[in-house]
């Protein structure tokens, strides 16, 4: 069943929404009309997700932050989209003024994190990963 701004893309085997909407609205994995710059995001019947709370204490470019959330919850499940933003707001809360993504902040949430929570890490390496991966996109397509 096919809507209307919505392609199911089948190169990879697997089934995933890619919209072409131009509203400043996108589609969840799942189908869900998010709007981009909403104070909450609404994945799916049981994921709402409070973006906005994240963007306001995020001291970096909130604009890119939700560029790479969208990326997730357009591609991935809600539970996936929700622990990266969750683990993404503990390292935010605990970067005490850091400059985000340096090399210091990221060996001081480490430290930080008890033996139990060391996994904390593996969803901010994560976001961080495709955050640097949508940058290098974006620089090589300016002129």
């Amino acid at each position: 069943m096919a809507r209307e701004g919505v392609r199911r893309a089948t190169a990879s085997g697997r089934s995933g929404v890619v919209d072409d909407r131009d509203d400043g609205t996108f589609l969840s994995r799942d189908g869900y009309i998010v709007d981009f710059l909403g104070d909450r995001w609404r994945l799916n019947k049981d994921t709402d997700l409070p973006v906005g709370k994240l963007c306001k204490i995020f001291p970096g470019d909130s604009h890119a932050l939700r560029l790479v959330l969208a990326f997730f919850a357009k591609h991935s499940s809600s539970h996936h989209v929700q622990n990266l933003m969750w683990r993404f707001l503990h390292y935010v809360k605990a970067l005490d003024g850091a400059e985000p993504f340096s090399t210091e902040s990221i060996l001081s949430y480490r430290a930080s994190l008890p033996k139990s929570r060391g996994w904390y890490l593996s969803p901010v390496r994560i976001l961080i990963s495709k955050w640097a991966r949508l940058v290098m996109r974006e620089s090589r397509l300016k002129p």
